[in-house]
């Protein structure tokens, strides 16, 4: 498995640039959007990141095979950044996190967005599986895991909160790229998935 830092992947609608490539002016659109409290609130981190920390971050990324950034544009319009992290080349294996842009959030485009990243991700880069970590109090965020055809592998007590951590196989992939009606799809699934249920029968 490779991943070409220097290529720009199409995948449909939506287009991934490697953070190597971007110019400061769009990495400093980005930061604005990582800084944004709507944003930042669900990162590990959620301080403010500075101009200078943020900059030599991704200027050194060129120096690592372990993580990747993208930025993800439609229609040549930046609307979100997608990155791997813990990547096993050799299992082919990472975990995969995103955020959309502060002016797209809350327009229906996180369905497409996840439906393109993981066919993307297991289909054209060639992943076996994807892992996930989500807190189930952050149920959005884990629902969208499972409708995608994820299995809860683990359960654990995690500052306070409930982490569940799940496990995406390439040959479990549903709802991928090319599905009909995917937001009633999701809809219709987010209101029948019971999430106690689902934690509660895990490890039996």
């Amino acid at each position: 498995m490779q991943i070409d830092k220097n290529k720009i992947y199409t995948y449909d609608k939506y287009s991934y640039k490697n953070f190597v490539n971007l110019t400061d002016e769009e990495l400093l659109l980005i930061l604005q959007w990582r800084n944004h409290p709507d944003i930042r609130k669900c990162m590990n981190n959620t301080e403010p990141i500075t101009e200078e920390s943020h900059l030599s971050y991704c200027h050194n990324l060129k120096n690592h095979d372990d993580v990747i950034y993208w930025l993800i544009l439609k229609a040549d319009k930046p609307v979100g950044v997608l990155n791997i992290i813990d990547i096993d080349y050799e299992k082919g294996i990472c975990e995969p996190g995103f955020y959309l842009a502060p002016e797209v959030m809350g327009r229906g485009e996180s369905i497409f967005v996840l439906s393109n990243y993981k066919d993307f991700l297991l289909n054209v880069l060639g992943f076996n599986a994807l892992v996930g970590h989500n807190y189930a109090d952050n149920k959005p965020a884990l629902v969208f895991t499972m409708f995608f055809g994820a299995v809860i592998t683990g359960v654990e007590h995690k500052n306070g909160r409930i982490s569940v951590q799940s496990l995406l196989k390439k040959e479990s992939l549903v709802n991928g790229i090319g599905t009909e009606r995917l937001t009633a799809k999701y809809a219709r699934f987010y209101r029948e998935w019971n999430m106690d249920k689902a934690l509660s029968e895990y490890g039996k």
